[in-house]
């Protein structure tokens, strides 16, 4: 919920409906960048008490490339990253993704979805950070724009396990494949940055969750 701005009617009917709040009751809200404000609700929408509250984005920063996996999977992988607190996601479009993936038609209306899941979850999870969900492209693309990160490319089968990864980074990026595993020439992309999480092999919808976790809770912010 923006802090500069009065209450959609979106926002509304979930503290009215689904939250069941009333006039008086005690709202937080965030930009989704780092600050939040202690408000009240009333009649008129929202009430501020306090100053706002502003912190610097936390340490490590985690993103996730995923690539776009069968039906709506992407919709779950996006609530659970967010919740957990992936700084972004880059969906990639991949030789195993279907023609639905692929397809133009629609894109602005898929993205408008996977947008509004990170808002849920961002409130879900009273975080002051917003999941960043750019819009997808080709593997090639993103492997050029994960700038310094240290890349994790999640393997079943690598000899490297993800505690051996270094654990003074900034900023990580966690790669997870199709449920059909990745070519040839998509591996060649990837490099040899390849991890296994652990004995389990997780399904690609959550994967990324576990390791964001993992990562999160070695650094410091678990």
């Amino acid at each position: 919920m923006a802090l500069a701005q009065g209450l959609s009617d979106d926002q509304r009917h979930h503290l009215h409906r689904v939250l069941r709040l009333k006039d008086g009751d005690a709202v937080i809200v965030t930009d989704g960048a780092g600050s939040l404000r202690h408000c009240r609700l009333v009649d008129s929408g929202l009430e501020p008490e306090g100053d706002v509250d502003t912190v610097g984005r936390p340490s490590p920063q985690v993103g996730v490339v995923q690539a776009v996996p069968a039906a709506r999977k992407l919709d779950e992988i996006t609530r659970m990253v967010a919740e957990v607190g992936a700084a972004w996601l880059q969906p990639v479009i991949t030789s195993a993704s279907s023609p639905f993936a692929r397809d133009a038609a629609g894109a602005e209306r898929r993205q408008r979805r996977l947008e509004a899941i990170a808002v849920s979850a961002m409130e879900q999870s009273r975080s002051r950070w917003l999941l960043e969900v750019r819009q997808p492209m080709a593997l090639a693309d993103a492997t050029t724009s994960m700038g310094d990160a240290v890349v994790v490319v999640l393997d079943p089968v690598a000899d490297r396990s993800l505690r051996e990864v270094a654990d003074d980074a900034s900023t990580y990026a966690v790669v997870v494949g199709p449920e059909s595993g990745w070519s040839m020439d998509e591996r060649s992309l990837l490099g040899s940055a390849r991890v296994r999480l652990g004995s389990e092999i997780l399904r690609t919808e959550h994967a990324a969750m576990a390791a964001v976790s993992a990562i999160l809770a070695r650094g410091g912010r678990w």
